[in-house]
């Protein structure tokens, strides 16, 4: 069944709805600041925040494919700040938020270079294994259910609003 031009396709969906959280954790301080912040300080909190996020869906997903268990082990050397948020767990949502999230870190470790320097920075340079995206978008393409759609949404919003919260929640060094 092909998709009219009328009517968004759930990534599409998936984004727009999602975009205000993602700009507004772009904004929060550490994430805000990896990118120039030579400071380790900075890249441990933001490191700590991932952990706390994606922590259960790496270890769920470290058997299938090294990049998830490499990921992991580099999130695992800093640890939490925080006990991961009580939040149901969505399979979707996370693999998308995580995956999305690591395609920046190219930009991150080529804007600063120091930051794979620091205990858990190389969790930045790991190597994107692209197929990863594509075979996720393939399975994105087949959620109809807009039931099904609108509780990944949700969950990307509450995963969003977590690390906001966290953000927040830090002072600045």
């Amino acid at each position: 069944m092909t998709k009219s031009k009328n009517f968004p396709s759930f990534r599409d969906r998936l984004k727009a709805e999602t975009a205000y959280l993602h700009d507004q954790l772009e904004r929060t301080y550490p994430f805000s600041e990896l990118a120039n912040s030579h400071e380790p300080s900075v890249s441990t909190a933001a490191l700590k925040g991932f952990a706390m996020v994606f922590s259960e869906f790496l270890k769920k997903n470290a058997d299938s494919d090294e990049f998830y268990r490499e990921s992991l082990e580099q999130l695992n050397l800093v640890g939490s700040s925080m006990p991961s948020p009580s939040l149901v767990y969505n399979e979707i949502a996370m693999k998308y938020l995580f995956l999305g999230s690591r395609m920046g870190n190219e930009l991150i470790v080529r804007k600063n270079p120091e930051i794979v320097k620091i205990s858990g920075g190389q969790y930045f340079a790991l190597q994107f294994p692209r197929h990863l995206w594509s075979e996720f978008l393939q399975d994105l393409q087949k959620i109809e259910d807009s039931d099904t759609q609108n509780l990944v949404i949700n969950s990307v919003k509450t995963y969003l609003d977590e690390m906001v919260k966290y953000g927040n929640s830090l002072e600045r060094q």
